[in-house]
């Protein structure tokens, strides 16, 4: 055999040595498949121990081959595997081994300074150890075998211990794979907000629908089952058992139980789900909860919880010494590296008796692996992270200062929203919906490029699930002193906050009943305590109807007072007109979301319109448009129509400058369907700046009309007519059309206008034929106060002949015409497929 690198070496030694039966030579010929093992009788009478018989093993298997050439150490070690129980963790270890063996095997020794590849990583940065992960798990070994045995004997458990012990990955990696090999059900979540739904979506999920649609009918209905009894999810279940096979059995593992309290605010949800998970708890099913240990006082306040709790707690304390050498040690080793003498210890110095050890240790030990230099984790490397107590902060501080400043904006509102403070002034972690990330400012794309580089596996502060955000692990909340900053300065307000979102939600479910908006003095601790510019676009909707059902109920009011005698008919008149005044005058910065909201809904769905090559200007029958350069467009979203009167003047209120006079009808109602015109480049650049778009660059606009396929007008082939565009056919013209008319002339995608009513504002600066890179360089970025710009479309005053979504032509941004204005585009991922 090849002689085998050192670490490997040394891994195999000690897996043989705790999996293998050396006691004698009878159980050894037992194991290899080979019957050709009387050769090696010779050489027992030498070992005279366990790890001398190992050696000896090793080395006489390794220079074996069966029939087909197949390495006799590697068969060993795979039917070795199949020897072992269900559960063994030795299991998970010898198939690894015999992969890397006879990977080292076929391509030799590698050098031991050479590159590993960085996948699958030995260590979990700061999130928990999952399943997947369970082969890198050290140090618990002694933990796993005691939570196991109490498991056997009791159907429900509870892992407590405080924040930072490791009791998600205790449970993740050291017991589901257990009782994944003994073949049962796995069902592993959080209770979150809606803790009956997440546990009816788990049980649902047994069943392996394939239609979505029924899936999500079967979750509601059983939520509801949940919410009505509490025996509703033990005689689901029960039924389900009944139709499997006589040994099945369920694990149901519910990590995080303390968001019971942290993130479950109806009272009656939280109890009806202890009492159902109290009921699952019997038979063929076991239930094992991981809990804070300072949120079991309030867990033993749920009566069905209680006597669970107090009977069947497993405590987890910290790490033993030997426990962190191992976690520091193995997880690289079985990777096939190793740390620089001595680097293990200074480690390990550092950890001991430290709370947070294990979340500052894989911290520490990701952001070595990612530094090492071949097969080695050095102490320069170490030196240069700090120390263990600042691997958190180095890498925080690392990916908030790479930010711009818009995404530092977004940064410190998204952590804040991340982090629970309770009543009694404790922090935990808080969950968020990707949905409801929307800020004054921030764009889709914003949010998803923030989210990207917080989650990637560089650094992954935040983890994204299933539309799901939450901080990987609560020790960021206390390693990171920036983020302490900002829960310091904003203390006072985040109680206020949390119970605003809350609210705010509860107000939608319940399709905005005016019922449950704030008034009186919470409306007014909410108004004065939060900062407008930070709330999202649901909270500032909520406290605006707040403010206007508020003022209606006022009103009616003084008017019954009024007609009482009881207050003069002047007062009343005056209030009225002073409520009025307030509500529409813009000076709160709620209101001002809650227009450009309006803004936006009034803008409609926007169109996707895919990546692909265009070639500009690719028809001959314009001068204005000759072929002259292909660009790469990147995937966008359209706005479906111009921008209308009746958006624009929501802008007008708080945010835009006044249009030229050529619109001074503008405000008419009939003319509130109309695009907007007259407005230069600079007000619609502002318009799409506010509502969080922007113009569309020349070769967006052109992709939009045309396609790929170049099409000859932005409907296709059918010729130009009166049903398809609003252009001047005959000697007196046409006039403007509503935004949303002409039906046949939209695009494939369903885009309004492309070709006629009006022309529209680009983000191109203009340039001579031959053109330059338009799409790179040559980008308005609405700084410049008079710059020439690339127009598009064409006009219910021009002919039939620029109607072609290939006309081009140029406007200086200050120019106002009363047939030339705007849509905006926004960047963003393509819509999901329905597939």
């Amino acid at each position: 055999m090849t002689a085998l690198s050192s670490v490997l070496y040394k891994r195999l030694h000690q897996a043989l040595l705790a999996c293998a039966p050396t006691s004698s030579d009878r159980e050894l010929r037992a194991l290899f498949v080979d019957r050709r093992v009387a050769a090696w009788r010779d050489l027992l009478p030498e070992a005279n121990s366990p790890a001398r018989r190992v050696e000896l093993v090793i080395d006489f298997l390794g220079r074996q081959q069966d029939e087909a050439g197949n390495n006799g150490l590697v068969l060993f070690i795979g039917l070795l595997a199949e020897q072992m129980r269900p559960g063994d963790r030795c299991l998970i270890e010898l198939p690894l081994l015999a992969q890397e063996l006879a990977d080292e095997l076929q391509g030799g020794v590698p050098d031991e300074s050479g590159a590993l590849p960085d996948e699958p990583a030995p260590y979990c940065g700061l999130a928990a150890f999952g399943r997947d992960q369970a082969p890198f798990f050290y140090g618990r070994q002694e933990e796993i075998e005691g939570l196991w045995r109490l498991i056997q004997h009791n159907p429900f458990v509870a892992v407590t211990g405080a924040s930072g012990r490791g009791k998600s990955s205790l449970v993740a990696a050291g017991i589901l794979p257990r009782a994944a090999a003994q073949s049962q059900a796995i069902l592993h979540f959080v209770p979150g907000s809606r803790p009956c739904y997440a546990l009816a979506a788990q049980l649902c999920a047994l069943t392996n629908p394939s239609d979505q649609a029924d899936y999500a009918a079967q979750v509601d209905e059983l939520e509801q089952r949940l919410l009505a009894r509490g025996d509703g999810a033990s005689t689901w279940l029960a039924a389900w058992l009944a139709r499997q096979a006589e040994g099945k059995r369920v694990f149901i593992f519910v990590d995080q139980l303390e968001e019971l309290f942290t993130l479950t605010t109806d009272d009656g949800q939280r109890r009806q789900f202890a009492a159902n998970l109290a009921g699952l708890a019997q038979g063929r099913t076991r239930v094992v909860a991981a809990l804070r240990l300072d949120f079991v006082d309030q867990a033993m306040q749920l009566a069905d919880l209680s006597p669970l709790l107090g009977r069947h707690q497993f405590v987890l304390g910290p790490l033993s010494k030997t426990g962190l050498h191992e976690a520091i040690t193995l997880p690289a080793e079985k990777r096939g590296a190793r740390l620089e003498k001595g680097l293990a210890e200074v480690i390990l110095r550092e950890v001991d008796h430290r709370p947070e050890a294990l979340p500052l240790l894989q911290a520490t030990m990701t952001q070595l692996w990612q530094r090492r230099v071949g097969r080695l984790l050095t102490h320069e490397a170490f030196a240069g992270i700090g120390s263990v107590g600042q691997a958190i902060e180095w890498a925080a501080e690392e990916v908030y200062n790479g930010l711009d400043e818009q995404g530092q904006r977004l940064a410190r509102h998204l952590f804040l929203r991340l982090v629970h403070l309770s009543e009694q002034g404790s922090y935990s972690r808080s969950r968020l919906s990707r949905a409801d990330l929307s800020l004054a400012g921030a764009t889709p794309a914003d949010w998803d490029r923030l989210l990207w580089q917080l989650s990637g596996q560089q650094v992954r502060l935040v983890t994204v699930n299933a539309g799901i955000l939450e901080l990987t692990h609560e020790s960021i909340i206390t390693a990171w002193p920036r983020l302490g900053r900002w829960l310091d300065e904003n203390r006072s307000q985040l109680i206020v906050w949390r119970r605003l979102t809350q609210a705010a939600g509860v107000w939608q479910e319940h399709g905005e009943d005016v019922s449950f908006l704030y008034r009186g003095a919470q409306l007014e601790q909410a108004q004065t305590a939060l900062p407008a510019a930070e709330l999202n676009l649901l909270e500032s909707r909520f406290l605006q109807a707040g403010l206007l059902a508020q003022a209606q109920q006022q009103t009616a009011e003084q008017a019954q007072a009024a007609t009482a005698g009881t207050l003069s008919r002047f007062t009343w008149g005056l209030r009225v007109v002073l409520t009025l005044l307030l509500l529409a005058a813009g000076g709160t910065l709620v209101y001002r979301q809650w227009l450009r909201q309006q803004a936006i809904d009034l803008a409609g769905a926007l169109v996707w319109v895919d990546a692909g090559a265009i070639t500009i200007g690719a028809d001959a029958s314009l001068p204005e448009a000759r072929p002259s350069w292909t660009a790469q467009v990147a995937g966008f979203y359209m706005e479906g129509h111009e921008v209308s009167n009746r958006q624009y003047g929501l802008c007008m209120r708080v945010a835009c400058t006044e249009p030229k006079s050529v619109t001074d009808d503008w405000q008419n109602e009939a003319s509130q369907a109309l695009p907007v015109v007259g407005v230069s480049a600079a007000q619609a650049w502002t318009y799409c700046r506010w509502i969080g778009r922007r113009l569309p660059l020349e070769v967006e606009w052109e992709m939009a009309a045309r396609g790929p396929e170049l099409r000859p007008w932005p409907w296709g082939d059918a010729a130009l007519d009166e049903t398809r565009a609003n252009v001047a056919f005959g000697p007196e013209g046409n006039t403007l059309q509503a935004v949303e008319t002409l039906a046949a002339g939209r695009t494939p995608g369903g885009i309004y206008h492309l070709a006629g009513n009006v022309l529209e504002w680009t983000g191109t600066l203009f340039q001579p034929y031959p053109y330059a890179d338009p799409y790179g360089a040559a980008v308005w970025d609405g700084a410049a106060p008079e710059a020439r710009l690339v127009v598009r479309g064409s006009s219910y005053l021009l002919g039939a002949e620029q109607a072609r979504p290939t006309f081009r032509a140029d406007a200086l941004s200050t120019a106002t015409r009363p047939d030339l204005g705007f849509r905006c585009a926004v960047d963003g991922q393509p819509p999901a497929s329905e597939g």
